[in-house]
């Protein structure tokens, strides 16, 4: 069997989502989400030699529309191996959606925000990791980067 753990990720953080619908005007929570993880793309990480973190927040594919949405899953699912954390934000005055379901799947640290009760069986801080606000996600995001902590981001992915 495939152990999702041991893949090699090239890449640092992502934060993306479809194309289209009322996607891309709804959320404030996504923009700051965006925005946290755009500014570690310029910061140097001090444990990993002189490149940069590697991140990603931006829309993902082209406008398929909802019903073709499926269309998108497998580059979707590629790219979200490629990444050792995901981070994921939910429409603003909306719970739930299934890009923390897919996030989950691939193996990689996943970082939400938070919800009146996760989903079932998923418990903050043991297979996955629950933001409160951009502040604490930029320190999250730093913190499970570090070499020192990529046992404990591994085991939580």
């Amino acid at each position: 069997p495939l152990d999702m753990a041991s893949l090699d990720r090239p890449y640092d953080i992502s934060h993306f989502w479809k194309v289209g619908n009322d996607d891309n005007h709804t959320s404030v929570i996504r923009d700051a989400v965006n925005d946290v993880v755009r500014s570690l793309g310029d910061i140097h990480a001090p444990d990993k030699g002189p490149s940069t973190m590697k991140t990603f927040a931006d829309q993902f594919g082209e406008d398929l529309g909802s019903f073709k949405s499926i269309n998108l899953t497998c580059p979707l699912a590629r790219e979200m191996l490629q990444y050792k954390i995901l981070v994921v934000a939910q429409k603003d005055k909306y719970e739930g959606h299934y890009r923390l379901m897919d996030a989950l799947l691939s193996g990689a640290l996943v970082m939400t925000d938070p919800m009146s009760s996760l989903p079932l069986f998923l418990e903050d801080r043991v297979n996955i990791v629950v933001y409160r606000s951009p502040a604490e996600l930029k320190r999250l995001l730093k913190f499970y980067l570090l070499r020192d902590h990529e046992a404990e981001r591994i085991e939580i992915g």
